[in-house]
């Protein structure tokens, strides 16, 4: 009796996606074997993400309201987390992290405060490859605009046409 031991090395070029393997073998004797199943994932390619152009989501919004929503479109099957971030304008430091481990598509950062602000969105593949989008920006102003005339006082009678408004905002 004796053992001849071979290695084999078997390379193939596979898309991404999950792949269930297991390898049979057997001899001229009939004498056979195989391994277990295993589980393999491919991940090649990185995350794919835009933003959802919604009137509020686009880049240099002025808004109102103190709730700002910011929707993105991924193309990912290995989605491992999804971060979503709100900087603040002054030193750019962040304010409002957001991450999520599932396919997280939007959020809503609340009770913001008049001022300028950035925000980006960020994707991780279990493959640790990793896609952003660009950073844009918007301008919460909740302040009404105010204007108050000054001159020409209310029931002016004035025999001149030309006519000086003078006024504070």
């Amino acid at each position: 009796n004796s053992t001849v031991k071979q290695g084999f090395n078997i390379t193939t070029t596979i898309p991404d996606g999950v792949y269930v393997i297991w390898m049979l073998i057997n001899d001229t004797a009939g004498n056979f074997a195989n391994t277990t199943n295993i589980s393999i994932q491919v991940d090649g390619n990185a995350p794919v993400l835009i933003f959802n152009d919604s009137i509020q989501a686009k880049n240099n919004t002025l808004i109102n309201g103190t709730g700002f929503n910011v929707t993105i479109t991924l193309n990912e099957t290995f989605v491992r987390n999804v971060t979503f971030g709100l900087f603040n304008s002054t030193s750019k430091s962040l304010i409002i992290n957001y991450t999520f481990t599932i396919p997280q598509l939007n959020v809503t950062f609340n009770n913001l405060g008049d001022g300028f602000y950035f925000y980006n969105v960020t994707v991780f593949d279990q493959g640790n490859l990793s896609s952003s989008t660009d950073t844009r920006n918007f301008t919460v102003d909740q302040n009404g605009a105010n204007i108050i005339l000054l001159t020409p006082l209310n029931n002016t009678v004035t025999t001149s046409s030309a006519l000086n408004f003078s006024f504070n905002t």
